[in-house]
């Protein structure tokens, strides 16, 4: 049988953004943040809190000015699924589970789980992309296999504005 293109990529946008918690959750994976409480998960020795948002969404009024500081919350939400990637971040194969629009400034944060009292360094990964495409939400740069293997990190990345969105003077 003769196998097309078509069959070789699924194009499946995943509609799950992370939800307000309004009952009962894990505490052993809470953490408090301006914004709110977010609820991260475990695998494979490696605890996450993905799609966290570090500014206002820059849209309407915000839109191409500098990004402004999220409102304080003691609201408590999930944080399993990454962050909706800019505009123009599908342009790697593996990118096209993500969601693209003009909020998009969230960050993931990887930890491993080996030692939980001892402080470690914060390793911030900035995509690469030339500021047209790229995503911290596309799995190749999902933290978690780069901090089992070096546990002694935070690996923090993030999704930013591309294109005209974020850099007009390019």
């Amino acid at each position: 049988m003769k196998r097309e293109f078509k069959d070789l990529v699924r194009f499946e946008h995943y509609e799950y953004l992370n939800s307000e918690i309004t009952g009962d959750y894990d505490k052993a994976h809470a953490v408090k943040c301006v914004n709110g409480t977010f609820v991260g998960t475990e695998e494979y020795g490696v605890a996450s809190w993905l799609g966290i948002p570090y500014a206002k969404a820059p849209v309407g009024g915000r839109r191409f000015k500098a990004p402004e500081y999220v409102d304080a919350s003691d609201r408590v939400f999930e944080a399993k699924y990454y962050g909706k990637g800019a505009y123009g971040s599908l342009g790697y194969p593996d990118s096209v589970q993500q969601l693209e629009s003009e909020d998009c400034l969230y960050l993931n944060i990887w930890v491993n789980t080996d030692d939980k009292t001892a402080k470690k360094p914060v390793m911030v990964w900035i995509h690469g992309g030339a500021y047209v495409v790229g995503s911290g939400s596309e799995a190749s740069y999902s933290g978690a296999n780069l901090v089992q293997a070096q546990s002694d990190i935070i690996l923090v990345n993030i999704n930013y504005r591309l294109n005209m969105y974020g850099f007009m003077d390019f």
